[in-house]
């Protein structure tokens, strides 16, 4: 995973976690996770697919009673270099750096909101793209 700015690019095999939730949302985490890809002629954009997975958060059960697990199946057809929108409370974390003071830095992990996510290479089962965050 390369990073420039608030901008990552990154490769997903099948079963890869493209993008999460905030881990400290308190009514369960949500992730995207690449399906594969699928292609039915030359000139036809790609099906690429994704599962969408939620898991109640541990410990106690949230008020919306809140049990387990589940998953959801969704494509989306694109050609490589297409931009694709996710909602708002998915992104990734990524490395801060923190100055403390002169010569003392340290580092935590912040959570990026996903504007969108660009498609650079397209295959049956592997996908580059740039996640692009606020």
């Amino acid at each position: 995973m390369k990073h420039h700015g608030h901008i990552w690019l990154k490769d997903g095999f099948l079963g890869s976690e493209v993008l999460h939730s905030n881990t400290k949302c308190k009514t369960g985490y949500y992730r995207i996770i690449f399906g594969g890809a699928e292609r039915s002629g030359c000139d036809n954009p790609w099906r690429i697919n994704f599962i969408l997975s939620f898991t109640c958060a541990s410990g106690e059960s949230p008020p919306t009673n809140c049990q387990g697990a589940s998953s959801a199946n969704m494509y989306v057809l694109a050609y490589p270099g297409d931009v694709i929108r996710f909602d708002r409370y998915l992104g990734i974390l990524g490395k801060e750096t923190i100055e403390y003071g002169p010569n003392d830095f340290g580092l935590c992990d912040r959570f990026y909101t996903v504007q969108h996510i660009k498609l650079l290479q397209i295959e049956t089962d592997y996908i580059q793209y740039e996640i692009h965050c606020s």
